[in-house]
């Protein structure tokens, strides 16, 4: 092999690493969106968290889900998930509901 055949040769091997470095580095992206994605969502509540917040049973929290009177809920995959914020103000807005078995409250 002629020198100038190795110089092209190695030329195109430090392409060849130089773009195959740069996709590796492209696939970690998504795998640090994913990441990040799943720490935002942590923050959020489960159906179990939110009924020892309300001081109720889960299947309270689910039967007023499919009610529709339940604090606002999103769907993450199979997982429900909820704003403590959202939590919070629903609870304040609903006294009566959330505060009458964990407060003794409505029972003179």
């Amino acid at each position: 092999m002629s020198r100038a055949a190795e110089g092209a040769l190695e030329v195109l091997v430090e392409v060849i690493a130089e773009a195959v470095a740069a996709k590796l580095a492209e696939q970690k992206a998504p795998t640090a969106v994913v990441q990040a994605a799943s720490e935002a969502t942590s923050a959020w509540l489960t159906i179990g968290q939110v009924a020892v917040r309300l001081g109720v049973t889960k299947k309270t929290v689910e039967a007023w889900r499919a009610a529709g009177c339940s604090p606002p809920s999103v769907r993450i995959g199979r997982s429900v998930r909820f704003n403590p914020g959202d939590v919070d103000a629903w609870a304040r807005t609903n006294p009566r509901v959330v505060g009458a078995k964990r407060k003794g409250a409505g029972h003179d």
